[in-house]
């Protein structure tokens, strides 16, 4: 069993939580998100002799069988720094939009895991909209609400309400 920790290179909560990990020699790995595209490999292998998808990911040396992974705790992850080889804005966008993508077929491989924070559950709590309906609907008092790119709209809505956030 190993706990994976999705985080960043400079989360000092990863570190004390790590350090934890460590005294208790509980079985963990840590991947920075920010250094997917430099400090990181991975291997992905599937054929069809194959029962399952087989992913290894080396970090800092040490590989990881994504099977061996039994619980993930994403804390503060962060897109993908290219290398610094890589100088086109263009190619740097591209680099990072596909390390984000393949991070997401990673998630996707550890879907029998024990997730704290999975990414699926951020993104739609950050749909701030349905959040705010949603809450209304479980009994909470939320403020009279609005949303709008209509100027006049918002103007009013200020002068009815008064105080706004």
């Amino acid at each position: 069993m190993t706990i994976l920790i999705v985080t960043n290179s400079y989360d000092p909560t990863a570190d004390f939580v790590i350090n934890q990990l460590k005294d208790k020699r509980i079985p963990h790995a840590r991947l920075n998100t920010d250094k997917f595209l430099t400090d990181i490999s991975y291997v992905y292998n599937l054929d069809n002799n194959s029962v399952e998808p087989n992913l290894k990911l080396t970090i800092e040396g040490v590989d990881l069988d994504l099977k061996m992974v039994k619980s993930v705790w994403v804390r503060r992850p962060e897109d993908p720094v290219p290398n610094s080889l890589i100088t086109f804005p263009e190619a740097q966008r591209y680099c990072v939009i596909e390390a984000n993508y393949l991070l997401k077929c990673i998630y996707a491989l550890l879907d029998k895991a024990i997730w704290v924070s999975h990414p699926k559950s951020i993104a739609y709590a950050n749909v701030k909209l349905h959040q705010l309906a949603l809450a209304r609907d479980l009994g909470f008092c939320v403020p009279k609400s609005m949303c709008t790119n209509d100027p006049e709209i918002a103007r009013r809505f200020i002068e009815e309400v008064g105080e706004v956030v």
